[in-house]
């Protein structure tokens, strides 16, 4: 493999830094920290959420970096950027990455049947639902076209992990167990359930825990530094809080592929800006191909929207955002990339309360972004013609 391209992304990157070229996103960054110091202060504080940490990553510049309030209302301890969140359902962007770059050493392919890797697990006949079980492929799984159920899991005091086969017999236990309830290869429809029988299916081809992958294969590569799918190695996470910002107890999900993920705005946007093209933070072995599999369509549905592996799509002003949400038990989250902006961000919140804030705030970035790059664009068009003359 060539280490062309690596030189010429290191050196466009330090060119940037140490204003060799002109920068053309300084407008938009300058504008950004005017928002982030200015206006998102007067929301956060409207909002009674107790916490909030916010990054944004340009590709080949500095991240630019916000927190506010407090970790916890109970020890005052105040946000950080090196405050940890638990990031819930973005864990599946970071178990989509593990799984592919798996592919990539031939562990399995992407249109491996899952089951296939559980010999010590199957789903009945009867919650098939005449459903030829090979269909159900890793890749249906990270598009969410597999058709298994959505499931929901139980939370644990206990930040030991569980494993992976207890919680299924578990999940089938219980009123919702692991079945086909859509139509398989179609539209997307969200399934945590399904993640869980992913998680399963590494560990037991793999012969090792998922987390010590992810942290292998992912999270290092991309110095997350203060990110993990094992709570007990976490730094400094924050505690969630109801609406009124009343503590919850500490409790962690028990499912780690599917929103185990511990983690900080400023390593979500190491993760997203990882998956644009030629990117200057790139990971130093996931192939373009399998980073392009997360960022372009895999299956739509006209009410349910675009997926990408891993991630969801939405096309806004000639651009494509790859995202993920995550919200539940009092924890609120954002991550998102901007294709042709060459930009991520990433917000988190510890409160039940914090959806309208991430809402409104990653609006606020978005229009920024968007509004910076029409100005750059409008600015180059008055400038072409005097260069002609």
């Amino acid at each position: 493999m060539s280490i062309v391209p690596g030189i010429i992304r290191r050196a466009h990157a330090l060119a940037h830094r140490t204003g060799v070229v002109r920068d053309p996103f300084r407008r938009a960054r300058d504008q950004l920290e005017r928002l982030l110091d200015q206006r998102i202060p007067e929301i956060f504080e409207r909002s009674k959420v107790p916490g909030m940490s916010i990054a944004v990553r340009f590709d080949a510049g500095p991240v630019i970096e916000r927190s506010y309030g407090v970790a916890s209302i109970e020890t005052r301890e105040p946000v950080t950027p090196r405050t940890s969140f638990l990031v819930l359902s973005l864990s599946k962007a970071v178990t989509t990455m593990t799984a592919l770059l798996l592919a990539q050493r031939g562990m399995f392919t992407l249109d491996t049947p899952v089951l296939s890797l559980t010999a010590d697990y199957s789903i009945p006949p009867e919650r098939l639902g005449g459903i030829d079980p090979s269909r159900i492929t890793i890749r249906a799984i990270l598009s969410h076209t597999s058709g298994l159920s959505r499931t929901r899991f139980d939370w644990r005091s206990d930040p030991t992990p569980t494993p992976a086969l207890d919680i299924m017999h578990a999940v089938d236990a219980s009123p919702e167990p692991l079945a086909i309830t859509g139509h398989v290869g179609r539209g997307p429809v969200y399934s945590s359930g399904s993640f869980l029988l992913l998680q399963h299916a590494i560990e037991h081809a793999i012969r090792r825990p998922f987390a010590a992958l992810a942290e292998e294969l992912v999270l290092r590569p991309l110095g997350m530094a203060d990110s993990t799918f094992d709570p007990r190695a976490a730094n400094s996470v924050a505690h969630a809080h109801h609406d009124g910002a009343s503590p919850r107890p500490r409790l962690w999900p028990t499912c780690e592929a599917s929103g185990g993920l511990v983690s900080t705005p400023r390593d979500l946007t190491r993760f997203f800006v990882a998956l644009l093209p030629a990117s200057g933070c790139p990971h130093p072995a996931l192939s373009p191909a399998s980073a392009l599999l997360m960022t372009s369509p895999a299956a739509t549905d006209p009410d349910r929207g675009t997926c990408a592996l891993g991630l969801f799509l939405h096309r806004r002003r000639s651009d494509t955002e790859f995202f993920h949400a995550a919200f539940k038990e009092g924890w609120w989250s954002w991550g998102e990339g901007l294709l042709r902006r060459r930009v991520a961000f990433a917000i988190c919140t510890n409160a039940d309360s914090g959806k309208e804030l991430v809402r409104t705030t990653s609006m606020l970035i978005r229009q920024t972004i968007l509004d910076s790059a029409l100005e750059i664009r409008l600015r180059r068009a008055r400038e072409e013609p005097q260069r002609r003359d």
